[in-house]
Order: C-alpha cells, then sequence, then structure tokens
C-alpha cells in the first residue's frame, strides 16, 4: 500500500481524537459545526490538529451553523446542533 493512506489514516484518527474531546471531554460538550478539510491544521509531521472553533457551540444553544456543504441535512429541518452534526462533516 502507498504511504499516502497511512498518512490519510492517521490525520483520521487525529480528527476523531479531537472531536472525542469535545464532545466527550469538555465540561459542556462542544459542536465544532463547521468541520471540513480546511478547518484540519498539520504539522510537519502530519499530526492533525482541529481549528476554526469560531462557530462552535455549547450544545445547550440550539443554533444551527456551519459551511453550506457541511451543515448536516437535519440542521435545516429545524433540529437542534448536536455532536452528530460533526461526525456527519
Amino acid at each position: 500500500m502507498s504511504k499516502n493512506i497511512y498518512i490519510i489514516h492517521d490525520i483520521g484518527i487525529d480528527v476523531a481524537y479531537a472531536l472525542e474531546y469535545l464532545h466527550q471531554e469538555c465540561k459542556l460538550p462542544i459542536a465544532h459545526s463547521d468541520l471540513k478539510t480546511f478547518n484540519v491544521l498539520l504539522e510537519h509531521d502530519t499530526t492533525a490538529h482541529v481549528g476554526d472553533l469560531s462557530l462552535a457551540w455549547f450544545l445547550h444553544i440550539s443554533c444551527a451553523t456551519g459551511s453550506i456543504a457541511y451543515v448536516p441535512p437535519e440542521y435545516g429541518m429545524g433540529k437542534q446542533v448536536s455532536t452528530y452534526g460533526d461526525v456527519y462533516s
């Protein structure tokens, strides 16, 4: 297999750990609400970090936001912001 596949896999794992932290380990769960490739920052060794939390919401606030291509369809139907929206993105 190509080395690129392993790099992409590792980036996905890093993003998953970041979302786990935001969703489950913070005092108040946080939904990023704008997770996309442009918001994943890479270090020189390809360690990934989730950035641009400007649209992030504590889950007790029910306001749906995000980039058009990355907003889950449920938000358009009036559903509350949830961690599932980040997983969709």
